[in-house]
């Protein structure tokens, strides 16, 4: 049903966009690799790439006025494809001669499902655990802006007639250099690690903020800060409150770029640091250490991580190799694919 409901939206929206003579656009990216694990001397296992691009595409199909999103769109198989559809309405009403002025209006529909607040998070490591709205159906959201003074963010599942979940957020640049954000939602997802695993719901908020030191200071160097708190007030497993902490620090210098990132994730405490060079034509280095659970050293020993990884880009291709290896553990190899259009 999900499926029929989406594709039917997609094909009305491309027709109309036809007969109206609008330009469409078709944009997305895809990811696909393998991971190799050497566990010992002779011991080799192997698997598809983890990640969130794994064998599939995100594509999304615009026009003038809206736009129509595949979120992980697979390829084989008899699984439905989540989509949401999206319609900016103050274009819209601007091609009529409505002059909606700094005033921007999007509205949303579809069955992606999850919903989340916007964070201004830099979130270079990509391993944030996010505020998200657990949506089992077709949900739909309204996000209203006002110049970049501050936007506004409201979302819902109206088929999930008994825990009628629903999310609120709010990201707002009071200043040039500095900005916010905040979330609410009374049915958030739990998720057990940084791996992304679903394990239970909670009613959660979310608060972040991100200062552009260089623009502030005149720098000529880039340097930025940023936090962000994810809290859940009650696990429904555990009962219990959890927090999740993140800060990063932010630099770059001409073709090298660094960052930091201190994270307290169920009061386990883990810092990742990264270094990246792209002087090479077409080619991209990088070198990264992270320290794992640095709470428990004392019993249980520091668990390091050290990573490089190498990438060169021909005819729009990514091409990429990366290592990685655990002190007195396990050694990962993972070649990979990406292509973005």
């Amino acid at each position: 049903m999900k499926k029929k409901f989406v594709l039917t939206l997609a094909l009305v929206l491309m027709v109309a966009a036809t007969l109206v003579a609008a330009p469409v656009e078709v944009s997305g990216e895809f990811k696909a690799g393998y991971k190799f694990t050497f566990t010992d001397p002779i011991g080799i296992d192997n698997k598809k790439l983890d990640g969130n691009y794994a064998d599939a595409a995100e594509i999304t199909v615009s026009g003038d006025f809206w736009s129509v999103t595949f979120d992980k769109l697979a390829f084989s198989g008899d699984s439905d494809n989540a989509a949401t559809a999206k319609i900016m309405l103050d274009k819209a009403l601007a091609e009529q001669g409505v002059d909606m002025g700094d005033l921007t209006i999007t509205l949303g529909v579809g069955s992606k499902g999850n919903l989340k607040p916007a964070d201004v998070y830099k979130d270079s490591n990509d391993a944030v655990a996010e505020l998200e709205m657990d949506a089992t159906g077709n949900s739909f959201d309204v996000t209203v802006g006002y110049g970049s003074l501050a936007t506004i963010y409201m979302g819902a599942d109206p088929t999930d007639t008994t825990n009628k979940p629903i999310v609120v957020g709010v990201t707002t640049t009071p200043v040039d250099g500095i900005k916010a954000g905040f979330g609410y939602t009374n049915y958030a997802l739990v998720k057990a690690d940084t791996a992304g695993v679903t394990t239970n719901t909670s009613a959660g908020i979310t608060g972040s903020v991100c200062v552009d030191v260089a623009a502030l200071a005149g720098l000529d160097f880039g340097l930025s800060l940023s936090a962000i708190d994810v809290f859940f007030f009650e696990d429904s497993v555990t009962a219990k409150a959890v927090n999740r902490l993140y800060t990063e620090v932010t630099a770059s210098y001409e073709d090298v770029a660094a960052w930091v990132e201190y994270q307290i994730v169920d009061k386990v405490n883990n810092l990742k640091t990264s270094v990246s060079y792209s002087g090479i034509e077409n080619v991209g280095l990088s070198a990264s250490v992270k320290l794992t659970d640095l709470t428990e050293t004392v019993v249980n020993g520091l668990e390091t991580t050290i990573g490089a990884g190498a990438n060169y880009t021909m005819g729009g291709v990514k091409y990429a190799l990366d290592a990685e290896y655990v002190v007195d553990g396990d050694f990962t190899l993972t070649p990979s694919v990406y292509i973005a259009f």
